[in-house]
């Protein structure tokens, strides 16, 4: 168990989860390596739970790039919505460079994670096809459950919704969309909004009332550095 301690870093003498920290313990005994491996479980749990993908499971802020300018003003943001500043973090692509491969994701992932861990606020990530699909499945299927899954994300403490408009939305996906986020920004949820579209396109996909009530308490960051999958990285 000696690799679980290392790799994740929990400290000696843990009795639950939210006492993670991200230094090495030193206690060698059986309880202190089982408490660790409890908790490194229990927070993979809890990243599965919030709907991310296993490589994005346990991001910190020290996963993520800041060699340039723009990427250092995107962990500038992604603190400050950490600290409640603002309610809605709009990462976007450029109209000059689309932003595949920058990290919008990933420092997504680092939020909701340091969200949970940190200042206990439970999230919840989805792709915006699967949001549609659900809502669209409920409906179909007649099953009585379409408004309990907008609900879903309606009230989810921290809700980030990615890859929007990366397939044409319909009339219908248009006003879920806004429907979502008018009730999110009306209770004061914050919300993580992330397109490779840039900012004009975005917005011809949600109502002008959401795009009103945005600028109360919003902040957007446009990625457009080269991808890193570019470099192989």
């Amino acid at each position: 168990m000696n690799n679980v301690r290392a790799l994740f870093q929990i400290p000696e003498h843990l009795d639950t989860e939210e006492e993670w920290t991200h230094i090495e313990g030193e206690c060698e005994c059986d309880i202190c390596e089982l408490k660790r491996k409890k908790a490194s479980d229990e927070l993979f749990a809890r990243c599965k739970e919030m709907g991310l993908a296993p490589k994005y499971h346990c991001l910190r802020m020290d996963h993520y790039w800041t060699d340039l300018p723009g990427q250092q003003n995107a962990m500038s943001h992604a603190r400050d919505f950490l600290d409640g500043k603002y309610r809605t973090l709009i990462f976007s692509g450029a109209k000059s460079e689309p932003g595949y491969g920058t990290g919008k994701t990933t420092l997504a992932a680092i939020i909701l994670y340091q969200a949970s861990i940190v200042h206990r606020k439970s999230g919840l990530y989805s792709l915006a096809s699967r949001l549609f699909t659900e809502l669209k499945d409920a409906i179909d299927c007649k099953s009585g459950t379409t408004q309990r899954i907008k609900n879903r994300f309606i009230r989810s403490p921290l809700l980030v919704i990615d890859e929007i408009g990366t397939e044409p939305l319909s009339v219908y996906d248009k006003k879920i969309l806004s429907d979502i986020l008018a009730e999110r920004i009306e209770f004061g949820r914050q919300t993580i909004i992330i397109s490779n579209k840039d900012w004009d396109t975005l917005k011809a996909n949600l109502h002008p009332r959401v795009i009103d009530r945005m600028n109360e308490s919003s902040r957007g960051v446009v990625f457009d550095w080269p991808s890193a999958r570019r470099r192989g990285a």
